[in-house]
């Protein structure tokens, strides 16, 4: 069949329209995909479900590890501030003794 101009025009109309359709379906495809709507075994959600418990348990674990506070008391100067306490405690006492005789 020999090509004439409207033969032309309409395989290159048919041509953009079908382009045309194939990006609007692609754009409102866009972001949905197809493994987000697969179920999922109940042994993997099963896993999923310890991994998780496991994870959280060990983060908790560690934090509590690093959040605990022991301090050395036979630091020295742990022994001056509660040799300094001592003292001023005791000078605290003595001052409310002479101020009450």
């Amino acid at each position: 069949m020999p090509a004439t101009i409207d033969s032309v025009f309409a395989r290159e109309v048919s041509q953009l329209q079908s382009e045309v359709a194939y990006k609007q379906k692609h754009d409102a495809a866009k972001g949905v995909s197809d493994y987000a709507h697969m179920k999922e075994p109940p042994d993997l959600r099963h896993a999923m479900e310890v991994n998780k418990h496991q994870s959280n348990i060990s983060y908790r674990k560690d934090v509590q590890d690093t959040h605990t506070y022991t301090a050395e008391l036979d630091r020295p100067d742990i022994k001056k501030a509660t040799q300094i306490s001592k003292i001023i405690s005791n000078d605290a006492a003595h001052a409310q003794e002479a101020g009450m005789r």
